[in-house]
């Protein structure tokens, strides 16, 4: 047989999908005819469906090399140099195809999806719209050309484009992802899931689809389940940054700093110049109390991006973590000037002067967020706090549950909701909060300090212990619950275990609310500063006299005339705002 037939069978080979029998062919013409070209481009088109992309560029450029104006040869080695990464020169090769008449859409199309990988968004749109121009119905044209509007921000453009290629290809799954994105990106969850799940069907390996799932379970507030659709994107394909991103980030959600912690070291390895995970990294960090380290990594991620509103907005949230409030507002000023509309600055900024007791403030702060983004809960549940403080149990009680309404998983809505039904006295009620809140984050803290205050005012003195202890398991300078913990081991006569605790409270209590330092004051049994601390605490609406009325922790000066005295005198009445 001579070269040019076996050339001929592996055209044939290739086009019945046999890419290993073609390449045998086109290896055996090369050995009788090594000066042909011919079969060194279909080499290199065999070698790209057996997905041995060297060795397709190296054949595609020997093919070159002997017929410098083969349109076909520079097609193959554009593929090539794209599966390669190296997009600059696969932009290149594709152009030269262009001009040496390579068949039609096919140079077109590879150079359009080079320009999306460069980002050059605008020319990859001018290619793929000159090839539909040209009547080419190319479902991957198509697709492409969606992908470049929905980055473009143009996503009735990228819905035509998307829905078209599924008409010319009703099985192009990516085509379904890409709808997926532009339904999660309207806040069409239930459309974005139907749309995702129909990539799945189509194909049940597709990453990109697992990681949309992941999205919509984010979305839902179901975090269990988006880590598990991150998890299956990552599985298929390892080198996968943006899902990485998004499981840390549902760890981060459920305060598992650690875990986040070691998915955003590995992310950062993929792509050591995105400040995303340099971000996510620091996140972790300062949940692990490694404030000085977040603190450096937020000022590398400034050097990357100086312009990324969310690198302040991080910023901002370590140094709440370690009280100085003044650098932290001037974080999330900045965040803002940056971008006016990132919600999270002003969600920041109302949590700050929260902490201050700049109630009004605060409550300023958390409407201009829900200005930028209506449907977010954390604000919500900032403003129940804040009308909870003001005497507005009404509209703080339709805070909380608007916040619940937004997303059913919000741990914290549930634990503001408890905290406001334990001051109120509903003491049942709130202890199912509580425990619904745990069922959604069993890693926080606060929330075991919350039901542990409920079951001793119940008198289950068993159950708060635990509670409280689970709470400084968890965060072992939860200075509320050791001073709680610490006062019922002296109802129990535990000295030494009172002693214990009651030493590493006073150690932690000084940055503590004004209430928190009066239970303490109480505990240890001196009157006078709990007095004097619960009046300052009762002024700020940091508390209801009705809850300090059946507060455990008052068992010790309960008694006292001048406790009485300060219970009768405000509990009925409208407790100020600052």
């Amino acid at each position: 047989i001579h070269a040019p037939a076996y050339t001929q069978l592996g055209a044939a080979y290739a086009a019945q999908g046999d890419p290993a029998h073609a390449l045998e062919m086109y290896q055996q013409s090369t050995r009788l005819w090594p000066g042909d070209p011919e079969p060194l481009v279909g080499l290199g088109q065999a070698y790209l469906a057996l997905g041995e992309t060297a060795a397709a560029r190296d054949a595609a450029q020997r093919a070159i090399d002997m017929a410098p104006r083969h349109p076909a040869a520079y097609q193959a080695l554009g593929e090539a140099l794209f599966r390669l990464g190296d997009h600059e020169k696969a932009a290149a090769a594709f152009r030269r195809a262009m001009q040496l008449g390579a068949a039609q859409g096919t140079a077109q199309l590879g150079l359009g999806q080079a320009y999306l990988a460069l980002g050059q968004l605008h020319q990859a749109v001018t290619v793929l719209e000159n090839c539909r121009a040209q009547g080419v119905e190319n479902s991957a044209v198509y697709r492409t050309l969606g992908d470049a509007y929905a980055r473009l921000g143009r996503p009735e453009d990228a819905r035509a484009a998307y829905e078209h290629t599924i008409q010319l290809d009703p099985q192009d799954d990516a085509a379904y992802c890409g709808l997926g994105h532009l339904h999660a990106q309207r806040k069409a969850h239930k459309e974005a899931q139907a749309a995702f799940r129909q990539a799945l069907r189509l194909n049940p390996g597709n990453a990109a689809a697992y990681f949309g799932m992941g999205l919509v379970h984010a979305a839902f507030g179901h975090h269990r389940q988006a880590i598990q659709a991150y998890k299956q994107a990552i599985a298929r394909q390892q080198n996968y940054a943006t899902a990485y991103h998004g499981l840390g980030q549902m760890y981060l959600d459920l305060e598992m700093h650690a875990e986040a912690h070691t998915v955003y070291t590995h992310a950062r390895t993929l792509d050591e110049r995105d400040p995303a995970y340099l971000n996510g990294l620091a996140k972790a960090l300062t949940g692990l109390g490694e404030h000085e380290q977040a603190l450096r990594l937020y000022q590398q991620s400034i050097d990357l991006d100086p312009k990324r509103a969310e690198t302040r907005y991080g910023l901002g949230e370590t140094f709440r973590a370690l009280r100085q409030y003044d650098q932290a507002i001037a974080a999330y000023e900045r965040a803002v000037r940056l971008d006016r509309h990132y919600a999270a600055s002003y969600m920041g900024l109302g949590d700050v002067y929260w902490s201050q007791g700049r109630l009004y403030d605060a409550l300023t702060a958390y409407e201009r967020a829900l200005r930028q983004d209506p449907d977010s809960a954390g604000p919500y549940a900032g403003l129940g706090a804040v009308y909870y403080s003001l005497n507005q149990p009404d509209k703080a009680v339709a805070a909380y549950r608007q916040a619940i309404q937004l997303n059913p998983a919000y741990a914290i809505a549930y634990y503001g909701l408890a905290n406001l039904y334990k001051e109120m006295g509903q003491l049942k009620e709130a202890c199912r909060l509580y425990e619904h809140a745990l069922e959604l984050n069993p890693k926080k803290a606060k929330l075991y300090g919350g039901l542990g205050d409920v079951y001793n005012a119940l008198g289950e003195t068993d159950k708060a212990i635990l509670a409280y202890e689970k709470a400084i398991e968890l965060d072992p300078d939860d200075a509320y619950s050791r001073g709680s913990l610490a006062g019922i081991f002296r109802k129990l006569g535990r000295q030494a275990d009172y002693e214990m605790q009651i030493t590493r409270a006073r150690q932690l209590m000084a940055h503590e609310n004004k209430y928190n330092r009066a239970c303490f004051e109480s505990i240890c049994g001196n009157v006078a500063e709990a007095l004097v601390l619960l009046r300052a605490a009762l002024n700020l609406g940091q508390i209801d006299a009705s809850w300090v009325e059946r507060d455990p922790d008052f068992d010790f000066i309960r008694d006292d005339p001048g406790f009485q005295a300060l219970i009768a005198t405000y509990k009925d009445k409208t407790r100020p705002a600052s």
